[in-house]
């Protein structure tokens, strides 16, 4: 216990280091005023205001906790051996304090670059508004700075903000115990200092105060662990071992969320993929519980990957570690979702942006790799075989296994059943039945309590049939709550000893009373409020899949969106640090798990509202996978197109590729996200990526917009303006003749073929039929413009069949699996 609160007090001393600069740009008033001599002893006078901070927040903490925190004032000039270590791990973070290296001087500029605006073939700065941590697009959203006029006397907006905070962190002056003071500093630091530069004079300012801050604290409480002393702290070589990099990559998730049938499927869907999030957060904890270490040594976890800092001493701890990981998930998960663990060491001169991308690929690419192709290689072989090496359980008996997931039931599970009179019941196991369950609780959570509890012990044989079972086994629990319900209507709590509170819902609470009667509910127990985005969106009524192919437009059909970043590897190769990776990851995740449920609603340019008619089953890290009607799907993709370019800080160098499957109302979802993912890769083979995959065509996303709104187009002549239908069969057998010359000549692009007299020809004639006008007008319009674009020409058949589509009703029995 004595070694885990002097842990926590060096991390908070590497937190805290640098908050006088926060006090500094506001103009806050300090303690005292300090003389000239004060000045000569702290070199900084942020450092001053920095302590200042702590004399008036840190006065429950215990003498040594807050002789500790000399580090904060003391960090650039040190007096002790923790000053020391918190100077080494400030100047290792601050690896990020790039020279201008000729780019525009942002000296004066005390607003926080959007780290997009500088990566790959960014060039243009853009900044972030001063703003408190909220998920809306005026407060996460860069702009360039050319349109908004940048305020000489910037110290009224951090004021502003700096008192916020400072009212936010009221409750430290009543907390004693130095690690629950460091998680409610670390996330009032998240709300009010991501989006403050660390360092904006004589540097590109684009890593957070937030970040660097963190980082310096984990680097610090290396630097502690493994005993550094102040001596080695001052004359370290560029070549000593700093601390270890660690990664996690929990493989097998994608099979366990979408390897379903679709009978019951969209009600556990959404579970599961929730469950995934948060048992990637769970083994993270975990790790970082057994190592001893605090919470600003996770770097980054979402998207089934975590990142964490560990000391150099650690490396066999972490052996142990990854096999009692294993183990406890192959007990819980049979070996379907397993923990590949890798690490690297951190040498003192591989922290700046020349060397340290060197040291993220050798990470991944000589130590996770090969990790990823020996899943279980950690367990025992004797161990192992005990384990797995046992009739699956899968398959046999169909009435005796479930419906969903083909887990055969055992002797003392119970099944559930149910389904309409007359057609074959579902079956559902305790597991995929939870997975129901908790979908249904997302649907209406406006909150997220998570507690770390006491880790069980887990034999072969232990049973783990549900999702808090499996989050349980690393000494996890969780429970959602909807305030806006009475109390006694909430889900039932787990038992409470200290929680982490965080508000989930996307959307607006409108009754804050409420919350506050939550916390109530919950007094004495200590809350550690923080602000967790979480992708949630899912239709109201919780329909199926059939029912949501019912709600397309045109023909009854569900589909599945696949999206990512292109070469998002490259992205944190170049000009790389340990502070920008921490920036961009939560960059990334503000706008996956935080934004992106916000486009499913009406939108400035498009004012259709979906959220009736799409499930976001996953969206973490730099990729989402969404349900949803056919005709939904492809209009959602091009908001997150067009969203996440503004969010990039129009980048041309950062894109997103996509892919769309459609399936019958009876498809198997695997079959579906397996279709949509190849789809995807379609995609990223086009030269340069930044392309979607639709009905089976591989378009630029310029290329797919005007697809969409030809479709549209002829969907309207056809549906509202009498125009025969025949017009889209003739559009689909030129742009086939179009391919099969283009088939038949392949070294070189044709501009002249048989599929211009026929499209000459055709369209003439059908524009001879119609009698409206406008529409006939538009038709000859389309026939010149097919005859002098060749870009046109090659979407023209796409842009026609999605027309069908849209304007085709009911089922008919020939047509195309998955079409």
């Amino acid at each position: 216990m004595e070694e885990r609160e002097a842990i926590y007090r060096i991390a908070l001393a590497g937190l805290l280091h640098d908050i006088g600069k926060f006090a500094q740009r506001a103009d806050a008033p300090l303690r005292e005023i300090p003389d000239a001599e004060a000045l000569r002893d702290v070199k900084y006078a942020h450092a001053l205001a920095g302590y200042s901070f702590v004399q008036d927040f840190a006065v429950a903490l215990p003498p040594e906790a807050r002789k500790e925190l000399s580090g904060v004032v003391y960090h650039h000039a040190p007096r002790s051996e923790g000053d020391e270590r918190v100077r080494l791990a400030d100047g290792l973070s601050a690896g990020e304090r790039a020279e201008l290296d000729g780019e525009q001087d942002d000296r004066s500029v005390p607003y926080l670059r959007s780290i997009f605006s500088r990566l790959q073939e960014g060039d243009k700065p853009w900044y972030l508004p001063l703003r408190r941590l909220a998920f809306q697009r005026q407060v996460i959203f860069p702009k360039p700075e050319g349109t908004t006029e940048w305020k000489k006397e910037h110290r009224d907006e951090y004021f502003g903000l700096w008192e916020d905070f400072t009212r936010a962190c009221q409750p430290l002056k009543e907390i004693s115990d130095p690690a629950l003071f460091l998680e409610v500093l670390l996330q009032r630091m998240l709300e009010f200092t991501w989006c403050i530069p660390s360092a904006y004079f004589n540097a590109v300012p684009d890593v957070s105060l937030y970040d660097h801050s963190r980082m310096t604290a984990a680097l610090a409480v290396c630097l502690a662990v493994d005993g550094r002393s102040g001596e080695w702290c001052r004359t370290a070589g560029d070549d000593e071992e700093v601390a270890i990099l660690v990664a996690g990559d929990m493989a097998g998730v994608q099979d366990f969320i979408y390897s379903l049938s679709s009978a019951g499927a969209a009600r556990t869907l959404r579970g599961r993929s929730f469950y995934v999030q948060l048992l990637t957060e769970a083994v993270a904890d975990f790790i970082l519980r057994q190592l001893g270490l605090p919470p600003t040594n996770l770097i980054y976890a979402g998207g089934g990957n975590f990142y964490l800092l560990a000391g150099v001493r650690q490396r066999e701890a972490l052996k142990d570690i990854h096999r009692e990981v294993t183990r406890r998930l192959v007990i819980a998960h049979g070996g379907t979702v397993h923990l590949s663990l890798a690490w690297t060491s951190l040498k003192k001169g591989e922290f700046d942006r020349e060397r340290f991308p060197e040291a993220w690929r050798r990470l991944h690419e000589d130590c996770l790799l090969p990790a990823k192709y020996r899943p279980l290689a950690s367990l025992p072989e004797q161990e192992l075989f005990a384990l797995v090496g046992q009739p699956l359980g899968v398959g046999g008996d169909r009435d005796k296994s479930c419906s969903i997931c083909g887990a055969e039931q055992q002797e003392d599970e119970r099944f559930y059943t149910e389904g309409e009179p007359g057609a074959e019941p579902i079956r559902k196991c305790e597991r995929c039945a939870s997975f129901e369950d908790l979908g249904r609780a997302l649907t209406h959570a406006t909150h997220l309590l998570w507690l770390q509890a006491p880790i069980p012990n887990l034999s072969q044989g232990s049973s783990v049939r549900t999702w808090n079972e499996g989050l349980e086994a690393f000494g996890v629990r969780v429970a959602l709550v909807d305030v806006r319900q009475p109390l006694q209507k909430r889900n039932a709590l787990p038992p409470l000893e200290g929680v982490t509170l965080a508000r989930i819902s996307p959307f607006p609470v409108p009754e804050r009373e409420k919350e506050e009667s939550l916390l109530a509910a919950l007094d004495p127990i200590p809350v550690v409020w923080t602000v967790r985005p979480l992708a949630q969106l899912v239709p109201d009524d919780y329909p199926t899949f059939e029912q949501l192919g019912q709600r397309s437009r045109g023909i009854p059909r569900w589909g599945v969106l696949r999206m990512d970043v292109d070469d998002l590897g490259q992205l944190f190769q170049r000009n790389l640090t340990l502070s920008r990776l921490a920036t961009l990851s939560s960059s990334l995740r503000f706008f996956f798990e935080g934004w992106l449920p916000y486009l499913a609603g009406p939108q400035e340019e498009d004012s259709e509202d979906m959220r009736q008619r799409l499930y976001l089953q996953y969206a973490g890290g730099d990729d989402l996978f969404i349900v949803g009607a056919w005709d939904a799907l492809p209009q959602f993709a091009q908001r997150v197109r067009r969203s996440f370019a503004d969010y990039v800080a129009q980048n041309p160098g950062i894109t997103l590729s996509g892919g769309i499957s459609l399936a019958h109302l009876k498809y198997p979802l695997y079959q579906a996200a397996r279709e949509a993912r190849d789809a995807e890769k379609l995609a990223k083979g086009l030269p340069g990526k930044n392309a979607v995959t639709f009905l089976g065509q591989v378009l630029s996303w310029d290329q797919f917009a005007e697809a969409r709104r030809r479709a549209e187009e002829l969907a309207d002549w056809c549906e509202n303006r009498s125009t025969p239908k025949a017009l889209l069969q003739n559009l689909l057998e030129i742009a086939a003749e179009f391919e099969r010359t283009q088939k038949r000549n392949q070294r070189r692009r044709l501009h002249f073929g048989r599929w211009m007299w026929v499209s000459f020809y055709q369209l003439t004639r059908a524009a001879a039929r119609v009698k409206d006008s406008e529409v006939k007008e538009g038709i000859i319009a389309l026939r010149d413009q097919l005859l002098h674009s060749a870009d046109l020409i090659q979407i023209i058949g796409l842009a026609a069949r999605w027309a069908e589509f849209l304007i085709r009703k009911g089922e008919a029995s020939s047509e195309r699996k998955g079409e």
